[in-house]
């Protein structure tokens, strides 16, 4: 009988001793984002862009760039006055400058 009692105290100390270790063959949390974050293509900002006689160039997220450029993952396709095409994931975007950002210069007397 007494043996009996060591015998299923002796079972239950390897569950007990294990229960603070991790499986090693199980992904680890927070390595992948989720579907839904990782099908969403990233941000863009469109902050200034300039077409002269030297080429077109525009700012997006806080970097220059130009046509054949990348940015965040994106190609610049084309730059034009007020907006720029990007491509991305097969995608075409549109950014546009809003209203607020367009100075035009005033004629002078």
């Amino acid at each position: 009988m007494k043996w009996q009692l060591v015998t299923s105290a002796l079972l239950l100390l390897p569950p007990l001793s294990w229960a603070g270790m991790s499986d090693p063959t199980r992904p680890q949390q927070g390595t992948q984002a989720p579907a839904e974050q990782r099908d969403t293509p990233p941000s863009f900002r469109l902050q200034y862009v300039a077409v002269g006689s030297s080429g077109a160039s525009a700012i997006i997220n806080g970097k220059q760039v130009r046509v054949g450029d990348h940015v965040s993952g994106a190609r610049v396709m084309s730059i034009q006055t007020g907006r720029v095409a990007l491509r991305h994931a097969g995608e075409r975007i549109i950014l546009r400058l809003d209203h607020a950002s367009i100075r035009r210069k005033r004629s002078q007397p």
